[in-house]
């Protein structure tokens, strides 16, 4: 029996691949308008990738279905935590221990605001992801179980080959099935190794590593290095099939392995394209496009408004709930639009930080 868009979603809420909670759910409102589940998995998967102001509204018809739901108040506790509206928050805390006097989550949430809950401290908290520790638990992560054990599992087969074969280890050809797939299809021949210009096959090689340590930005510069050199068709044809592969799912603020700044970006933009980044500053020049997406200016590095590194137009899906007034930390996807590199924006979220004083 095939599982609903609402179980599919919820299976994918507890492997944290937020976005594809978003995707599932956001079109089939129609089909669970009045379902309390629906609205609570879909508002925390928006908390989860830092859109506030959607995770706001979901939350508010969730409870307007189901008004004393400790993981909802949780969720929406954490919205105004994350706002620095500790009084609106603890209020939130209470309740919740009200009638569930041994949820850990909101007795740690008030000892935070308790002992810590400054305007700075909150505001740190909030860029380093910390405060997720505050929001609707997710369980665990069956995705990451699976990986614990087929490591383990490879692990032991690795140490029997070598037992049965270490006299023809050296022999043997590189090894490119490791813990995320199997490459063997796309590992490059003696015969696709002729480049005429650059050193094309080591940046493969380097690729299919950073591929399975789960390295994606590094792995994508790799790709980029192969089709922008002289390299011969089969190479490139392999980088892109590498390029196919790569998941975007799990990446967030605290899940960003090889961020590079505005500057490593800008001396060579083309090396980064489909990099994801996260960068602070602040906006200006909003409008909308034609499919009614949020567009921007980006100015990277401004946050402080003394300095800023350069400046990046970006494009938001729908209509972000932002305050020009405050800094604001994007994490996007690099892309062109003819010759020009913008930023897709997955995330943002606006540090709590007081106005510069004037």
């Amino acid at each position: 029996m095939s599982r609903s868009d609402l179980e599919t979603a919820q299976a994918l809420l507890r492997k944290r691949q937020f976005g594809r909670v978003i995707e599932i759910l956001e079109p089939a409102g129609e089909k669970y308008h009045d379902v309390f589940e629906y609205y609570f998995v879909l508002g925390t998967a928006c908390l989860y990738v830092g859109d506030a102001g959607n995770a706001r509204e979901y939350y508010e018809r969730a409870r307007r279905i189901k008004m004393t739901d400790s993981s909802l108040m949780l969720g929406q506790a954490a919205l105004f935590l994350r706002r620095g509206d500790t009084d609106r928050a603890v209020s939130y805390y209470i309740e919740i221990l009200d009638k569930d006097p041994l949820n850990k989550i909101a007795r740690d949430a008030l000892e935070f605001i308790r002992t810590q809950g400054t305007f700075e401290t909150i505001c740190k908290w909030a860029d380093s992801g910390k405060l997720e520790a505050f929001y609707p638990p997710l369980g665990f992560n069956p995705a990451r179980i699976a990986k614990l054990i087929f490591s383990a599992a490879a692990g032991v087969l690795i140490a029997l080959f070598v037992l049965k074969f270490a006299g023809r280890v050296m022999d043997a050809p590189d090894v490119v099935e490791g813990p995320r797939a199997d490459l063997s299809s796309i590992v490059l021949a003696d015969s696709d190794s002729k480049i005429s210009e650059g050193d094309a096959e080591d940046a493969f090689e380097r690729a299919v590593k950073y591929f399975q340590d789960y390295r994606d930005n590094a792995c994508q510069v790799e790709i980029n290095r192969i089709l922008a050199s002289s390299a011969d068709e089969k190479i490139k044809n392999k980088a892109i099939r590498l390029s196919e592969l790569l998941d975007d799912a799990n990446i967030s603020f605290t899940n960003l392995p090889d961020n590079y700044d505005f500057a490593t970006v800008a001396a060579s933009p083309e090396m980064y394209k489909g990099c994801y980044v996260s960068w602070s500053g602040r906006y200006l020049n909003p409008a909308y496009d034609q499919e009614k997406n949020f567009l921007c200016d980006f100015l990277a590095g401004y946050e402080d408004t003394e300095h800023f590194d350069g400046v990046i137009p970006l494009k938001f899906k729908g209509s972000p709930e932002l305050d020009i007034d405050r800094p604001l930390v994007v994490l996007g996807k690099l892309d062109f639009s003819g010759s020009k590199m913008f930023m897709n924006v997955k995330s943002y979220h606006q540090p709590l930080r007081n106005q510069q004083k004037k």
